[in-house]
């Protein structure tokens, strides 16, 4: 009975690794969602402007001027295990309302596409608070608008996503945890958090968007193992492209001459700091992130030639930008491939030390075993759940085997 005990244990085993397979990955990570979300909000900034106050906890009276700009924004997990959604809090001068917009990720689209936007007019009755606060009831998570006259809840609505639909709870429930966005009148709005200055919660979070977008890059990290010279080569490229003020690219040009011209016309205020990765295209494209005086988020694309001082033909140069994603990285490059501009590569590629190349926080492994999709992906969930099911009453028969 034992040896039979142990074969089904590995055959169990193996039905358990070939499952895994069938099922699917349902949930985006934060890398993956984080450049839509970054984009999003750095447009909503763009657009209607930042909400911020001289003094900490500073109240902004709406009596004067109707405010309008971005006040809060964050990612919010609505339900355990699902994706996160993106919410930005904002005043609307012209609407005279606080709105939340909500957006979830597309996962195909690699975009951020709006689900709603609620809307909370300014004119709440005579004496009447309003709050607006994120809460948190352990399985799911909600945004509540709370008005108060004095020390009495005068009425509350909680809004919550499920399955990237928007839901009004008519009964609202008692939250674990409450954490206050803003609080405003007909006179005045209150934020709840220090908007002060340049607004720090947010460009807290943006730069956090940012960071966690630049690691949404598959391409190794070769800045470790270049040479002294190459690098002195890079620098001298990187202290022209850290003057730049606006976004530039090749493909915006017709002519070499123009294209000469735009090169060499910038004379912008930021300086060069310090190299921070060198990302390895292929055919001899490098996307190069580097830090100035202004911003740590700097990037350019460059093609190593012959043809151009210092071995680097500029591509393309982002200051105070969202760093590129994997998918942008390849459009971009494909792209390049087939413009007239775009020089020949060098002979040779970038100058590497004699050292072999280590990867700082990779190791190699074997190719795993790719299993055939002999299944539609159609089914994969009900033959999971079928095997899940016979897998546990293979566990039971042998428990009551094994009693006897």
């Amino acid at each position: 009975m034992k040896s039979i005990m142990r074969k089904c244990m590995v055959f169990i085993s193996v039905l358990l690794l070939i499952l895994s397979q069938i099922i699917p990955v349902a949930f985006a990570s934060e890398t993956e969602y984080a450049a839509p979300f970054a984009k999003t909000l750095n447009s909503a900034m763009l657009n209607c402007g930042v909400v911020s106050t001289s003094g900490v906890g500073d109240f902004v009276d709406i009596t004067k001027y109707c405010p309008t700009g971005v006040l809060y924004a964050d990612t919010v997990n609505f339900k355990n295990g699902a994706d996160a959604c993106l919410i930005i809090v904002y005043s609307d001068g012209n609407s005279r309302c606080i709105c939340t917009d909500i957006y979830r990720y597309k996962s195909k689209e690699k975009s951020a596409e709006i689900i709603t936007t609620l809307k909370k007019p300014y004119a709440v009755a005579s004496g009447h608070i309003a709050e607006l606060a994120l809460a948190d009831a352990g399985d799911y998570r909600y945004i509540v608008y709370t008005e108060y006259m004095g020390e009495d809840k005068i009425a509350e609505e909680c809004y919550t996503v499920i399955d990237n639909d928007a839901f009004m709870q008519i009964t609202p429930t008692k939250a674990k945890e409450t954490f206050g966005i803003l609080s405003f009148t007909a006179e005045y709005l209150h934020s709840e958090v220090d908007i002060s200055y340049y607004n720090n919660p947010l460009t807290v979070f943006f730069s956090k968007l940012k960071e966690d977008a630049s690691q949404n890059v598959s391409h190794a990290n070769i800045l470790y193992n270049i040479t002294e010279e190459e690098k002195t080569r890079l620098s001298r490229v990187l202290s022209r492209t850290a003057e730049f003020t606006d976004e530039f690219d090749v493909g915006s040009y017709s002519q070499m001459s123009q294209y000469s011209l735009a090169v060499n016309e910038h004379n912008g205020d930021g300086k060069f700091n310090a190299i921070t990765h060198v990302y390895d295209l292929g055919d001899g494209f490098y996307y190069v992130r580097y830090s100035t005086d202004l911003c740590f988020y700097n990037g350019t694309i460059l093609r190593r030639t012959d043809k151009v001082t210092d071995n680097y033909q500029i591509l393309n140069v982002r200051n105070d930008f969202i760093p590129f994603t994997d998918m942008e990285l390849d459009n971009l490059k494909s792209v390049y491939m087939k413009n007239r501009l775009v020089l020949e590569k060098s002979d040779g590629s970038m100058e590497l030390k004699n050292e072999p190349i280590i990867e700082v926080n990779k190791m190699d492994f074997p190719d795993m075993v790719e299993i055939p999709q002999m299944i539609s992906p159609s089914l994969r969930v009900p033959v999971a759940l079928i095997g899940g099911g016979i897998i546990l009453a293979l566990f039971i028969l042998l428990w009551v085997f094994n009693k006897k």
